[in-house]
């Protein structure tokens, strides 16, 4: 990495302290105080702005605390293929505000365009896929879902005890219709999987979510996605949509309690490939 700017100036408390602006090395960088690191990469551009996050020793700590609005510009700025990177590291926050920037038509949620975020994620592996899914706002992960699946049956439609405990070991006993198997179906049948392996609790509300059965009782009555989302933000144009979407929101953090690990005898993975 090239040389960095050393700003002229450095705030201590409410207070401005002058200092000789020079170049400095990535491991001069690294040795001044978080704040000052912050702010230099606050002013950065471009590429330079990219270089300094995954130069500096605490990447993920100075990306979540950008504004979510400066790490969606710069991911867009850079494009995808060459700062991928960055989104496993933002907060679950920040994640929901790349979603809405960049996801919908107005009330109409870009299917295609949710998926590409949520695969940016395995950048950070499998736990990083699982936390942000498990705390992102559920009727929004439900919606994201519904445009790529739909759940024709569930383990209650299975009658044989026996058939029905095998099944909920294989894959929750859920039967499921993908929109494209071939393609889609196996990043979102990933994506299930993950969840599955991990939280069999929340795996089951998912499904129980994209049920036609359940899910057309739910829009009867005014609830759902498009409700959230309504409630979230106010009937805008437009033109005023992005400025809503930078409105600080609070995304309540939830504390994951797992399920206990299956069975090692007899259990496999299930097969939503």
């Amino acid at each position: 990495m090239s040389k960095i700017d050393l700003p002229a100036e450095r705030r201590v408390g409410h207070l401005r302290l002058l200092r000789e602006a020079r170049s400095i090395t990535p491991k001069e960088f690294n040795s001044l105080t978080f704040t000052e690191r912050l702010d230099i990469v606050r002013r950065a551009h471009g590429m330079q702005k990219y270089n300094l996050l995954i130069e500096a020793s605490d990447s993920e700590a100075l990306v979540r605390r950008m504004a979510a609005q400066e790490v969606y510009l710069l991911i867009k700025e850079l494009g995808v293929e060459d700062s991928a990177d960055l989104v496993p590291m933002a907060t679950t926050g920040q994640f929901t505000t790349f979603i809405d920037l960049d996801c919908w038509d107005g009330d109409a949620m870009k299917g295609d365009k949710a998926l590409e975020w949520i695969g940016l994620l395995l950048e950070g592996g499998e736990e990083s896929v699982f936390e942000t899914l498990y705390r992102l706002d559920f009727e929004l992960l439900s919606l994201m879902f519904k445009k790529f699946i739909t759940v024709v049956g569930g383990p209650e439609d299975i009658e044989e005890e026996d058939l029905r405990a095998q099944a909920m070991c294989r894959d929750g006993g859920y039967s499921i219709e993908y929109r494209d198997p071939e393609q889609e179906g196996k990043l979102v049948g990933g994506f299930l999987d993950v969840i599955f392996r991990n939280d069999v609790d929340f795996f089951r509300r998912i499904m129980d979510s994209g049920s036609r059965k359940r899910f057309s009782k739910r829009t009867s009555t005014g609830s759902g996605p498009v409700a959230w989302r309504n409630s979230v933000f106010p009937i805008l144009s437009r033109r005023s949509w992005s400025t809503a979407t930078s409105m600080p929101i609070c995304w309540c953090s939830l504390s994951i309690a797992r399920t206990a690990p299956f069975p090692a005898t007899g259990w496999k993975p299930p097969a939503f490939t």
